[in-house]
């Protein structure tokens, strides 16, 4: 059972050469799906972002200088921008969902909590999802396989 749990905050992270992340601000609605992962399994949580929110997202990154960042994030960047780049960010975080702490084809990656990763490793785009505590309580305790 997907869980529809507000309040979430969500911010866009890119990875800059100065600075380690530069958090995106982004106003559209911050609302996100989340399907749990199953108990035993380590495969993260799914999450589903709204329509809104990635392209505004897109639209943001459009807007960054490539020349500011690391190079291979750079080359990241120019990745989703080039025609087909949106589409492969959209397939993951708009329909199938993307999976918590793994880093997706162009790089990208999503994290529950309010700070982006910063190891060495760390995708170059983050989205972070900041979920309440009573949220993440109610989203531990539900089965996406019960019926």
């Amino acid at each position: 059972m997907p869980a529809l749990l507000p309040p979430l905050w969500l911010h866009g992270n890119v990875n800059r050469s100065s600075d380690p992340f530069e958090q995106i601000e982004i106003q559209s609605s911050a609302l996100a799906t989340i399907i749990p992962g199953r108990a035993g399994q380590n495969d993260g949580h799914r999450v589903l972002l709204r329509r809104g929110f990635f392209n505004e997202l897109i639209d943001r990154l459009s807007e960054m200088d490539q020349a500011e960042m690391k190079n291979d994030d750079a080359q990241f960047l120019a990745e989703v921008l080039k025609e087909g780049g949106t589409d492969t960010l959209y397939k993951g975080f708009l329909r199938t969902g993307a999976l918590t702490n793994t880093k997706g084809k162009l790089g990208t990656g999503l994290t529950l909590g309010d700070k982006p990763n910063t190891k060495q490793d760390a995708p170059w785009l983050q989205i972070t999802v900041k979920v309440s505590g009573e949220a993440m309580e109610e989203l531990r305790t539900v089965d996406p396989l019960a019926p």
